[in-house]
């Protein structure tokens, strides 16, 4: 992206990438890296993903790439309608006077997720308190196994919304709960590049299928402020009001929870 004498470069900004540009510089923090996988061949990663962010807090889903992506809003990710590539004609290297500092967390407000006042295709960041937890359901499908936790989260203001987590992260919630079942502190969750789905006919919060990054509890500011303000709400959310146990399930009965709805 970057020549060696970055002095001699022009970059551009990443609020200002769109498909009419055929190649652009930029000077960008990598923020997250991961190697998504095909579902039917798991030992197979067909590019290597990263969420670049700009100094002015912009980010954007770069994808250097074996093979394209199919599906377009899947790749949706971040405040940015298009994603970029790595080419073999791509020239990367280490930017020493990158200046840090803007906050790279983009929060929506309960009211706009319950409201759905924004552009859903787009991921958010996700800080809440839980409040209650059901069993982690195994669920099996065409004979693989997929773990979901359904949760419900509140914010400061004691407003409440319907979570669900799958596969990873279910397994990593429900680790933590039966690890701390017998303590009294509340569970402070961060989920980085959520996304809004419909679920029943209401909101729900989920995590993205590539991308996603779950903190509980850990020791960052983002939790540690929510966990030191006294949020004025009663509130259930302690562990060992939280649910650790795990539940074999039919698909069937899982989608059959909600009624079904022609058009």
């Amino acid at each position: 992206m970057a020549a060696n004498n970055a002095d001699q470069v022009v970059f551009d900004k990443v609020a200002e990438i769109n498909a009419s540009k055929e190649s652009c510089n930029i000077r960008v923090k990598v923020v997250m890296l991961w190697k998504p996988t095909y579902i039917n061949n798991p030992n197979m990663v067909p590019s290597l993903d990263m969420i670049l962010i700009d100094q002015e807090g912009r980010a954007v889903r770069e994808i250097s790439n074996f093979a394209m992506a199919s599906n377009e809003n899947e790749y949706r990710l971040v405040p940015h309608k298009h994603k970029i590539n790595f080419y073999k004609t791509t020239r990367v290297c280490v930017s020493t006077d990158f200046v840090d500092t803007v906050d790279p967390y983009h929060f929506n407000s309960f009211p706009d997720l319950l409201a759905r006042n924004f552009d859903t295709r787009v991921a958010f960041d996700f800080l809440v308190e839980l409040v209650s937890t059901d069993l982690m359901r195994v669920i099996v499908e065409y004979g693989r196994e997929k773990r979901l936790m359904n949760l419900v989260a509140q914010d400061l203001s004691g407003t409440r919304i319907a979570v669900a987590l799958w596969g990873s992260f279910a397994m990593k919630l429900n680790t933590y709960i039966s690890q701390h079942n017998n303590e009294t502190a509340p569970v402070i969750i961060l989920l980085r590049l959520a996304k809004l789905k419909i679920w029943g006919g209401q909101p729900q919060v989920g995590n993205c299928l590539f991308g996603s990054r779950l903190h509980i509890n850990d020791d960052m500011p983002q939790i540690l402020d929510l966990n030191a303000l006294d949020t004025h709400v009663e509130s259930s959310s302690r562990t060992s009001q939280l649910n650790s146990d795990t539940v074999v399930a039919n698909l069937e009965d899982y989608y059959l929870r909600f009624q079904i709805k022609k058009h």
